[in-house]
């Protein structure tokens, strides 16, 4: 009995430890699209490692990943560093361009087609590297925030919670125009069993509660 009440007190008193994995792509889309404004990312890094009492997280890492036109990738690095990252970024050549055709009729009764070109662009999938990263921090970890509402991201988050780590998956559940969710039916499956089951190894912070401390503000010239 006093060994299993020593466990647990050794268990209380494990400090904490914080990662943070952002998913540049899908964050930006989902603050973009369906809250409509920008992240400033430098600013989100210092938000992640500022110890005060409306914001504790004090990360010890914080990783951002994201894809870049291969040319791009030395610099892109270098500026999130800077920021206070641990950079993944992903190079990559840009997709063909893509023809599109596009009917018209005019008041006056004459019809035809006019085609667009749309640019290719940089599609860079950093779901593994992502992965692999978190999946080397179990060791170390006691909390994992996941800037993401990809539910690609399942299976890791299920094997953290197993190893003792609380997951807190960072996102938003809103709708956009078309009433598509970017927050996964799988993600919210997981919280909400977490909560039935009282197990508390998940949970959901809404990004545009941060808004305030991460906006990226505009200014005029």
């Amino acid at each position: 009995m006093l060994d299993l009440v020593k466990m647990e007190n050794e268990i209380e008193l494990k400090p904490k430890k914080i990662f943070a994995f952002v998913d540049k792509a899908n964050l930006h889309r989902t603050t973009k699209d369906l809250l409509g404004f920008k992240v400033d990312w430098e600013r989100l890094a210092n938000y992640l490692h500022t110890d005060k009492r409306d914001r504790p997280w004090m990360c010890e890492r914080i990783y951002i990943f994201t894809g870049a036109n291969e040319y791009e990738v030395g610099k892109l690095t270098a500026t999130h560093t800077k920021q206070g990252y641990e950079a993944r970024i992903r190079g990559s050549k840009p997709q063909q361009d893509k023809v599109v055709k596009h009917s018209y009729t005019c008041e006056c009764g004459k019809s035809g087609e006019i085609e667009v070109t749309l640019k290719g662009a940089i599609k860079s999938n950093c779901d593994v590297d992502l992965t692999v990263e978190a999946m080397q921090c179990i060791g170390e970890a006691t909390e994992f925030l996941l800037f993401t509402g990809d539910g690609d991201f399942e299976t890791l988050i299920i094997h953290a919670m197993e190893n003792g780590i609380h997951v807190r998956i960072i996102s938003n559940t809103r709708r956009d125009a078309f009433g598509k969710k970017r927050f996964s039916t799988r993600l919210q499956d997981l919280l909400d069993s977490e909560i039935a089951t009282s197990r508390n190894r998940a949970s959901f912070i809404d990004i545009n509660d941060w808004r305030k401390s991460i906006e990226k503000i505009e200014t005029t010239p």
